[in-house]
């Protein structure tokens, strides 16, 4: 006998607006900021490496079905280049288009931290 399990695990989730076009792409875009580090060869505090996150989440059918596919990807940041994500934003979606081989017709993106 064969056991199959399947998980399904959604990482936000919102109201979709009825009238957005279909696949849509969602993008959330969040940093963790590595706290500074005194350095004795210096004797000043030092930025370390941060960690940037970008997650997609592809809705195919308007939330009407469980047609979500998801896609990750995470860079490391220098300390104070945490801000500058358009290369890597560009490379996910692109990555995430191709292996999940979608076109999106709608892309919303979320960018935590940025005033």
């Amino acid at each position: 006998m064969s056991l199959t399990h399947t998980i399904q695990i959604r990482i936000w989730w919102t109201d979709i607006p009825p009238g957005l076009p279909m696949p849509a792409m969602f993008v959330g875009i969040d940093v963790y900021h590595a706290p500074m580090m005194y350095d004795p060869k210096t004797k000043q505090r030092m930025r370390k490496s941060s960690c940037a996150g970008i997650v997609i989440q592809v809705v195919s059918n308007g939330g009407k079905s469980d047609r979500f596919q998801l896609f990750t990807q995470a860079f490391r940041r220098m300390g104070g280049e945490e801000y500058g994500l358009r290369d890597q934003l560009k490379e996910t979606v692109s990555n995430a288009c191709r292996l999940l081989n979608v076109r999106p017709a709608s892309v919303v993106v979320w960018r935590d931290g940025i005033g």
